[in-house]
């Protein structure tokens, strides 16, 4: 008796390896970035890094996951749980990435099928997906077996693979597809049986067998008259149409084959391809009890194994050059901390890597570590210290391992604890612009305005030398007063500036304000050299700024110094002039 064959079980509609059930936002993720803020945070340079571990070009998906800022702590934990089956179960990745080619082939087959094809065509095109879509069941199911899954999100992937291999219309799927590709994939020539009039014109075409194997053979007319087949046809005295020849190279080998062409416009083979569409609609018609079995699934599933391989693989870089990755704690949203020990920027380290051509070359020297503390001591950093000293990249290290937290990744450092926050905001140093009615000040202060408009307490805002675009009295005030408007909103901030005073008058900023985030200054220390040339450290840590008497030493190296400028000058031959009033 022919077992009863029922549909493909259905699994959760939206099966995700990034979102538990009905988890998954309606809204674009863009919302949570605004102005140049993806740039600015380094966000842009991190998603280049995942498309260069992961092998595909950063889609939506893709990026979605990193820009989301998913603030849901059910969210986090799922996708930190997935992530650490592929990270502590090598092999796992291993059978991912071997599985992932056919995946990918499988996406696009189901994201460009033409719902115009013909039936013949259509036949082609569903055999090719269903043996794909066979080998993409069976090759996860093989990758997941016998790995002790403890994410939720890879057990519901097998538990619904398991379904689908024990359901019936599977197992006869698995029979009867090599008969049915053997039978279509028999159709190699054709004969075709004419009858002429009395003048010899033909005025009857029946088709009269389909052959598993190319036309070859002499017709006996042919033979009668002695006629030789025409140079590239199949023996035959005179071909009605051949499509012509290319020659083409690979790889030291020689091939020759038909070049691409629309066949249908020929008549003769439009009329065939017609009548070889009706010998297809068995093999049709039999599949057509398969029309619930889908790839679509597992095309959804795509760029989400390459989120984690690619994830997985940054994480195993950086652990090998021997800085610290470590999965962090939530923290509820309402607590607003981020601490995270030995702090790094994560982009900094890639970019080593990337210039020192060494898969496992060695950062602990190379790369430092700093300590990141938002909690009720301090949620707004005043950082000091010279240019190029470590204070930009300070600021981005902590902004991606915030998002690369609420991605659900692992974040730089050997011990973390943070919270997930709402919004980044940045506002960094841009082009000035001629065209702008207001000026830089102007457009610095509209872009400001807009931060404070829209920010919570539970953003993270990020200001760089804001405010430096007018006199030094003046910005200073200004200054002053931001930190007292982030002060009384209570958010997470790091200004970092030039303006010591500032970040020395920062407990009399929390005395003249109420808040629930205190501000404190923290340095981006230099050291002077056996040489006494000053030498930036990139350690931040708490503490007043530095002083002026650093920023002579540095001017002085750059030879900007009193002494410097006069002995350039006199080595030019230029020699200090008085001038006398001229008598009358």
């Amino acid at each position: 008796m022919t077992p009863q064959l029922h549909s493909e079980p259905q699994p959760r509609q939206d099966l995700s390896l990034l979102w538990p059930e009905n988890t998954r936002p309606s809204s674009p993720a863009s919302r949570n970035w605004p102005g140049n803020s993806i740039r600015d945070t380094g966000l842009t340079e991190l998603l280049e890094f995942l498309k260069f571990s992961s092998g595909v070009k950063p889609g939506a998906v893709l990026a979605e996951a990193l820009l989301d800022l998913c603030t849901d702590q059910q969210v986090i934990g799922y996708r930190q749980e997935v992530l650490e089956d592929v990270l502590f179960h090598p092999e796992l990745e291993i059978r991912l990435k071997a599985v992932l080619p056919q995946i990918t082939t499988l996406t696009d087959y189901v994201a460009s099928r033409d719902r115009r094809l013909s039936p013949l065509h259509e036949v082609s095109w569903r055999l090719g997906e269903l043996e794909l879509y066979l080998q993409c069941v069976e090759g996860l199911l093989e990758a997941l077996q016998g790995v002790p899954l403890k994410s939720q999100g890879l057990r519901d992937l097998h538990h619904h693979l398991q379904a689908i291999q024990q359901d019936p219309l599977f197992a006869s799927l698995k029979k009867e597809l090599p008969e049915m590709q053997a039978r279509f994939g028999g159709l190699a020539s054709i004969s075709i049986g004419v009858n002429l009039d009395a003048q010899l014109k033909p005025v009857e075409a029946t088709l009269l067998a389909v052959h598993g194997e190319p036309f070859k053979g002499a017709p006996l007319l042919g033979r009668l008259f002695g006629t030789r087949p025409k140079e590239g046809s199949s023996n035959g005295m005179g071909p009605l149409h051949v499509l012509p020849f290319r020659q083409e190279h690979i790889g030291g080998a020689h091939f020759q084959h038909h070049e691409r062409q629309d066949t249908l416009l020929h008549p003769l083979f439009a009329d065939l391809a017609r009548i070889i569409g009706d010998v297809a609609k068995p093999i049709s018609k039999g599949l057509a009890q398969y029309t619930s079995l889908s790839g679509k699934l597992l095309a959804r599933l795509e760029p989400e194994f390459h989120f984690y391989l690619g994830a997985t693989s940054i994480i195993r870089r950086i652990q090998q050059s021997g800085l610290p990755m470590c999965k962090p704690q939530i923290a509820p949203m309402q607590e607003r901390t981020c601490q995270i020990e030995a702090s790094f920027n994560i982009n900094l380290a890639l970019r080593h890597l990337a210039r020192s051509g060494v898969s496992q070359a060695d950062l602990k020297g190379t790369i430092k570590t700093n300590p990141v503390d938002f909690s009720d001591t301090g949620r707004i950093f005043l950082v000091t210290g010279p240019n190029r000293g470590g204070k930009t990249t300070y600021t981005q290290a902590v902004s991606l391992a915030q998002a690369m937290f609420q991605a659900g990744w692992y974040v730089p450092g050997s011990q973390a604890r943070i919270s997930p926050v709402d919004r980044i905001y940045t506002h960094f140093p841009v082009e000035e612009r001629p065209d702008l009615e207001t000026g830089r000040f102007g457009e610095e202060a509209s872009r400001l305005g807009e931060v404070f408009q829209k920010a919570t307490s539970h953003s993270l805002i990020l200001l760089n030398e804001s405010l430096t675009s007018t006199n030094l009295t003046e910005s200073l005030f200004l200054a002053e007063d931001v930190v007292r408007g982030l002060r009384f909103l209570g958010a997470r901030a790091i200004f970092n500036t030039h303006f010591h005073e500032l970040a020395r008058n920062f407990e009399q900023i929390n005395a003249s304000v109420s808040g629930a985030a205190r501000v404190v200054s923290l340095v981006a220390e230099v050291e002077t050299d056996p040489e006494g040339e000053i030498q930036p450290t990139y350690r931040i840590r708490q503490g007043l700024p530095q002083g002026v008497s650093y920023a002579r030493r540095i001017a002085a190296q750059h030879g900007i110094s009193f002494e410097k400028i006069s002995k350039a000058l006199q080595e030019r031959g230029v020699t200090s002039t008085e001038h006398t009033p001229t008598e009358s």
